[in-house]
């Protein structure tokens, strides 16, 4: 086992790929922990060694909180390698797999950052080529990063076909290069996988997915989840769009569209007197992409009830199994900075959790 490179000690085994590994590892120098990405012993194919300084050299390029930054590359002991800031947290793939597919409020706001990192990544110069669930991480304070520039190229440069078939848009499965849209193509999808935990398109392979796309054997996604918001379901629609001219022209157009719907929505909500005061504190707030709490007749009161909170949701929610909320109504438009946290309770009240 390896248990120094360079001036890293303590290494640790995170992970692994086709052609390198991952390593929580300690900067003796800086005092500080880092992740480690190492090539593996020498002997392999140079073009290995040249693909991860292309990816070391990419990361670099892009600053954007919503990216993960690199600090530095270089070899040792016949091994190159760079290195980057050790995240604490899991995966999206983990956290799917963990809590089940996450509610459209939730969903929205993840994809509001993970297009503002792409956009970075495009005003680089640059395609990722490979935005999926398990190369974005969520650390334990809540950000986003985008990880993983192992296929990353710049933009027009043509590069082979490669990628994560059922992310892969419709013209790179049938050998058209990378471009901006194929990118938005590879949101959309994520989009889709995180609120329903499938794929618009799915198969076992590019020749599979690329036939059910020529077949035009798409999911579509109410089917999944017909309780998801309008708003919500045409911006994935439009950026999973089979044809590339009808989906977002940028990433920043995509960030636009979802800003819009979140804010839109709450501001509809608000306008339509969809306020509710909670039961403790007395402050307004509202319920932005969801239905209205029932209102008993005569009484004038609101009652949002659950019986069972599970999964992931269940430590946010107060650590209980169970939550019962009686909240009185209002006609006022008020909101106050208690909106988001109660926005955020009341969509992991309606997060789709595994049968158990």
């Amino acid at each position: 086992m390896l248990h120094t490179w360079g001036p890293f000690e303590r290494l640790t085994p995170v992970g692994h790929g086709a052609f390198g590994e991952v390593y929580r590892a300690f900067d003796a120098q800086l005092q500080r922990e880092v992740a480690l990405k190492l090539l593996h012993p020498s002997g392999r194919d140079e073009a290995d060694a040249d693909a991860l300084l292309r990816e070391a050299r990419a990361m670099a390029r892009v600053r954007h909180p919503n990216v993960l930054p690199i600090h530095g590359v270089d070899q040792h002991e016949g091994r190159v390698g760079f290195w980057s800031d050790f995240v604490r947290g899991r995966t999206l793939t983990d956290l799917l797999a963990a809590q089940g597919p996450f509610g459209p409020r939730e969903a929205a706001a993840m994809g509001l950052d993970i297009c503002r990192a792409v956009s970075a990544v495009h005003a680089a110069g640059l395609l990722h080529r490979d935005i999926k669930s398990s190369n974005i991480m969520r650390e334990e304070g809540g950000r986003l990063l985008l990880m993983d520039f192992g296929l990353t190229h710049e933009a027009g440069a043509g590069a082979v076909t490669s990628g994560t078939p059922v992310y892969m848009a419709p013209e790179t499965l049938h050998g058209q290069p990378a471009s901006v849209a194929s990118d938005i193509y590879a949101i959309g999808v994520l989009l889709f996988h995180l609120v329903t935990g499938g794929y618009p398109v799915s198969g076992r392979d590019m020749v599979e997915i690329g036939a059910a796309h020529d077949a035009g054997a798409r999911t579509a996604i109410f089917d999944l989840r017909p309780d998801l918001p309008d708003g919500l379901v045409s911006i994935i629609d439009r950026a999973t769009h089979p044809d590339p001219s009808r989906r977002y022209t940028s990433a920043g157009q995509m960030a636009s569209a979802l800003a819009e719907a979140l804010g839109a929505t709450a501001s509809a909500a608000s306008a339509a007197s969809d306020v509710v005061r909670k039961a403790a504190g007395g402050s307004s707030v509202s319920l932005p992409w969801f239905r209205r709490p029932a209102v008993l007749a005569g009484t004038g009161l609101a009652v949002l009830s659950v019986a069972t909170v599970s999964g992931a949701g269940a430590w946010w929610w107060g650590r209980t199994r169970a939550a019962v909320a009686t909240v009185a109504a209002t006609s006022a438009v008020t909101q106050t900075a208690g909106t988001d946290s109660y926005a955020r309770a009341h969509d992991l009240l309606e997060h789709y959790y595994r049968p158990h």
